[in-house]
């Protein structure tokens, strides 16, 4: 679930008292202070093997295993650099070594769906696993990455006919897409379930990467759930065994920024992230928090830097969602625009959402129901389009359903941000 919903911070609100909706801390200082001292751990681990296979390429332009343990290899460190160019040089590694060998092997060719995924490039993805799936080796590998890329293609029921064919139900990386697949249905109780059942099949000593992985989502499912504790102590649980984890030290962030309403707090980490992790993202929540400051001036300051790079050519469509909440603000006929190619890249109900919401925006109210019935009611369960749906009925003269979307969205104002909570509570919906 996406955390921040860009289209609030245009709206200035004055900001609550220090006593208006803080709750009791679950965050401390103590706990976390000394994950934000920078350290380089795993770059120089990665380094030090990117070096090698390098000393190998460069003695044998043909070494296939170089080609594919480089492309591996920048892969990797785009994890813990936040260099997204990492990403495309890890692309000509693998392509360099498809023509080494003349054609792809399976998995070669998962490995650019998984680097098509983090681009957001989703039918480019589909085309790669499709590949491997024709060469027939490794097959369960390419199923569990083809329900990847199917559910991100909003295709939940062929993501489920896929992972039914996998052999074993119970394996972990099976029990992580379930839970996926559950939270994409709507159902956070059972995705809850199944994600922590996924982490009781694994364990730090055995499999740290899948182990990490799974207890730093675990904490973002608790979060959407409202259990703020566990999400905390999965957070810390992570860097305690990586503290080089920049998701966890995220959710720490936003705990103290959205739950706490600890600002001076989630600034700490997030001006910490930035200097290590090179990423948008942090930018953008930072704009975020300027406004709930009442700081016009700095978060326009915050939302310009984050434009500027994520426009840069080599994000590619990777940003156009949060895009489109700035744009949606500001500029009607660019969010549809943006809306619509959203669509042509991934049409999901969340993605007709936006194009349902851009309509609304531009006054199309009943264009803007007639997507929202077809395509978001019932198929998509982010509080942000529950929202959007209630207030889509409530223009369309229809109090009932305005009513029943809007009690949704009232148990999840962790998740949409205080400035979201400020602009609901003001409207007096």
């Amino acid at each position: 679930m996406k955390q921040f919903h860009y289209y609030f911070l245009a709206i200035t609100l004055c900001v609550c008292s220090s006593a208006c909706n803080k709750h009791t801390p679950v965050t401390n200082p103590d706990d976390y202070k000394e994950f934000l001292r920078a350290t380089t751990d795993n770059l120089i681990l990665i380094d030090k093997e990117i070096s090698f296979w390098s000393k190998k390429l460069k003695e044998d332009g043909s070494h296939f295993g170089a080609q594919t343990k480089l492309g591996g290899l920048y892969a990797k460190r785009f994890q813990y650099s936040g260099n997204i160019k990492e990403v495309h040089k890890a692309d000509s590694f693998y392509k360099v070594a498809n023509r080494i060998q003349k054609k792809f092997s399976s998995g070669i060719y998962r490995n650019l769906a998984a680097n098509a995924i983090t681009k957001h490039q989703f039918w480019q993805s589909k085309y790669f696993l499709d590949s491997a799936a024709q060469l027939g080796d490794n097959l369960g590998y390419t199923l569990l990455q083809q329900f990847d890329t199917q559910l991100e293609l909003g295709n939940s029921y062929e993501a489920e006919r896929l992972l039914n064919r996998y052999q074993n139900p119970n394996t972990f990386e099976v029990l992580i897409r379930k839970a996926k697949l559950s939270d994409f249905r709507g159902n956070l109780e059972q995705a809850v379930l199944l994600m922590e059942q996924a982490l009781d099949k694994v364990s730090v000593i055995n499999d740290k990467a899948a182990w990490l992985w799974i207890k730093s989502n675990l904490g973002d499912f608790y979060t959407h759930a409202n259990r703020f504790t566990d999400a905390y102590q999965c957070y810390l649980d992570v860097l305690r065994f990586d503290s080089e984890n920049y998701h966890s030290l995220k959710g720490i962030a936003w705990l103290a920024y959205s739950y706490e309403k600890n600002t001076k707090a989630a600034k700490e980490i997030l001006h910490f992230l930035k200097k290590v992790h090179h990423i948008p993202d942090y930018d953008l929540l930072l704009a975020e928090i300027a406004a709930y400051e009442n700081n016009e001036e700095l978060s326009k300051a915050y939302t310009a830097s984050f434009i500027k790079q994520v426009t840069a050519p080599e994000y590619g469509d990777m940003y156009n969602t949060y895009l489109f909440d700035i744009l949606s603000e500001e500029n009607n006929s660019a969010a549809m625009a943006l809306a619509q190619k959203e669509i042509r890249n991934r049409p999901t109900p969340q993605s007709y959402d936006l194009l349902s919401w851009a309509h609304y925006r531009q006054g199309n109210i009943k264009e803007a129901l007639r997507i929202a019935t077809g395509y978001v009611e019932n198929k998509c369960f982010e509080p942000s389009a529950q929202y959007h749906l209630a207030l889509i009925y409530k223009a369309n003269n229809n109090n009932k359903k305005a009513k029943h979307f809007l009690k949704e969205v009232s148990s999840a104002f962790v998740e949409l941000g205080p400035l979201f909570e400020q602009n609901f509570r003001n409207q007096n919906l």
